[in-house]
């Protein structure tokens, strides 16, 4: 392997993208966009390319998502108890044990009521208050957890985007003492084909408005980043403003004291050369005085001589 790639290598091996990918799922659904971004950067760093694709192929996940992902990693214990009881289920409709069908269906009921309690619970222990909307998305996923083993492996890695929606023909909760009782005879096959097609329209719509209401979050996310960005330069602006004028108002002051200084100047050059007028006129006077002197000194001493 050539230096520059056994390098990339040793480096890519030094980036944990399964732990990076743990931590994203983990923190809150407001700083999901950011932490990806500084992950992928960090993967960019350490020269592993194929974890900078996964980082960024890793959707937001939804407020129902999140928060049953947050319960899974606070009490792993309690969701798998939950995935075994589906298992249970699960095997009891496979071998038609219809008193053991009656009593899972019935705890899966009960269980399905406790733990979306606590997964709300969860969310409100992290800040996130869950609207009834987001409460029925957490107990459809429970729905398809205790339906559906790959559901259920899905949700306990704590790692999903949306929340899931059962399997259609698998057993579903219902109540104790709302089961509805055995038809007298089995509906026409056009009616099933029908219903299957309505379920697949239904959970179809189901699907768009998980990547609506997705979009919507991070559309807000967004107006919000850019609101305090635009407050920001608009601060930054107002401060720019106020130092532009106040180096106005010094570059104006800087302006009249150079024009007093030259004033000053000027004023002091012209007493300079009325001083050197009158210095050298007064020199010229000296001259004349001295050449007086002498000759009356000469005259002095021809008298005194004579």
């Amino acid at each position: 392997m050539p230096p520059r790639s056994r390098r990339a290598a040793e480096a890519a091996d030094r980036f944990d993208a399964e732990a990076a990918v743990d931590e994203l799922y983990g923190v809150a659904p407001g700083d999901f966009v950011a932490r990806r971004q500084e992950l992928a950067a960090a993967a960019r760093t350490a020269g592993d390319a194929a974890a900078v694709r996964q980082l960024k192929a890793l959707r937001k996940p939804t407020l129902a998502a999140w928060a049953g992902n947050q319960f899974v990693r606070a009490h792993p214990a309690e969701a798998e108890q939950f995935a075994r009881l589906g298992r249970d289920l699960r095997r009891a409709f496979e071998e038609v044990d219809q008193e053991a069908v009656r009593e899972l269906t019935s705890q899966q009921w009960r269980l399905i009521s406790a733990v979306a309690r606590q997964v709300a619970e969860v969310a409100a222990g992290h800040g996130q208050a869950l609207a009834e909307p987001v409460r029925r998305d957490v107990e459809q996923t429970l729905r398809a957890v205790a339906a559906d083993q790959e559901a259920a492996q899905q949700w306990l890695s704590g790692r999903l985007d949306r929340a899931l929606v059962p399997s259609l023909g698998l057993p579903a909760a219902a109540p104790a003492g709302r089961r509805k009782k055995k038809a007298a005879s089995a509906p026409p096959r056009g009616d099933g084909r029908r219903d299957e097609a309505a379920d697949r329209e239904a959970e179809e719509r189901r699907r768009r408005l998980l990547d609506a209401r997705e979009a919507l979050e991070e559309a807000r996310g967004n107006l919000d980043t850019s609101k305090a960005a635009e407050q920001t330069a608009a601060g930054a602006e107002a401060d720019a403003a106020a130092q532009e004028e106040r180096a106005a108002a010094s570059a104006q002051e800087a302006e009249r004291d150079l024009r007093e200084a030259r004033e000053a100047l000027d004023a002091a050059a012209g007493r300079h050369r009325q001083a050197v007028r009158e210095t050298r006129a007064a020199a010229r006077e000296r001259k004349k005085a001295e050449k007086a002197a002498e000759g009356a000194a000469a005259a002095v001493a021809r008298i005194e001589a004579g």
